[in-house]
């Protein structure tokens, strides 16, 4: 895989409903720059998202790596970890499209993603117990998707028991939190970490400024001058990665992530072509310093500037 890969689901949730041109554009683009993996789980509508990449690329989809929602899972009265047993037979067409699969999706390889609930009962470490007679190893490369905040490591220790090859996780600057729980497993395991969202919804990389947060269209609660001001301290404090240095902050807060333990790739959503061509070219980024990584960590233990 490719060290940064195209957030294909989060590109279209920018757009306004049924504007997917943007995207396929973006896509084409992408591929044009090396770009060898495509998140397709992310969003509320997975199947559209499959549909952008075959409609950018046709059958040059099959040269990509895509990772995916597993479909739904069997019933199962006992979870293990959270781990659903699912086959691994692309998701049906969605709706719309005529209800067939065309070849060029047929041949795009899928990795895909298993979603996983919270672990109940009397709260053991369900990687010891013997999996559930339905539970069908998967015969291609497969992943768990950990959700946003999640701060136990017990599902990514049963992953990596069951052969898991990735963890999809959410991270950035500002929330490291879920990727160092999962960072200890993903090490013993060899597994490779695909992180979403490195731009924190658009405060590192200017999206959420572009979005408008005083517009009612755009937020929930449109934010006064004096909270955005607050909510964005933390980014403004990080001006030493950019200062003097021929780096924008959204390729700086990607480098960081790719330099965790175990982090392979990371998986943006650009607001701009320009944006993805400095994502897309990490032969053209500035090495992070020793310097700027121990100016990054002394950032880490007070974003807002207090006194230490």
């Amino acid at each position: 895989m490719s060290v940064v890969g195209l957030d294909i689901g989060a590109m279209r949730a920018q757009q306004p409903p049924g504007l997917d041109s943007a995207v396929v554009g973006f896509v084409r683009q992408a591929h044009a720059l090396g770009v060898d993996l495509m998140d397709l789980s992310t969003g509320p509508d997975p199947d559209g998202n499959r549909a952008v990449l075959v409609q950018a690329l046709g059958e040059g989809a099959s040269s990509v790596t895509t990772l995916v929602r597993a479909p739904d899972p069997v019933p199962s009265t006992r979870l293990r970890a959270g781990m659903h047993n699912t086959s691994t037979r692309p998701p049906p067409p969605g709706p719309g499209r005529g209800g067939s699969v065309s070849d060029a999706e047929k041949a795009i390889p899928l990795v895909p993603l298993h979603a996983f609930a919270t672990i109940s009962g009397d709260g053991r470490d369900a990687a010891d117990d013997a999996p559930p007679p339905e539970f069908a190893r998967p015969t291609r490369p497969w992943g768990i998707d950990i959700p946003r905040g999640s701060l136990d490591p017990r599902p990514g220790r049963a992953a990596v028991r069951q052969g898991a090859s990735v963890f999809h996780l959410e991270a950035s600057l500002l929330d490291l939190a879920t990727l160092e729980v999962a960072q200890p497993s993903a090490s013993e395991g060899g597994v490779s970490i695909v992180v979403a969202n490195p731009h924190a919804g658009g405060l590192l990389d200017g999206g959420w400024l572009r979005a408008g947060p005083f517009d009612r269209h755009q937020v929930s609660e449109p934010l006064d001058a004096r909270a955005m001001e607050q909510r964005l301290q933390p980014v403004t404090r990080l001006g030493f990665l950019t200062e003097g240095r021929r780096r924008i902050l959204a390729v700086a807060a990607v480098q960081l992530l790719l330099d965790r333990p175990s982090v392979a790739s990371v998986v943006v959503a650009p607001g701009t072509p320009k944006d993805l061509d400095a994502l897309a070219r990490p032969e053209s980024w500035s090495p992070l310093t020793d310097d700027e990584l121990r100016a990054f960590d002394r950032w880490r233990a007070y974003p807002r500037g207090r006194d230490v």
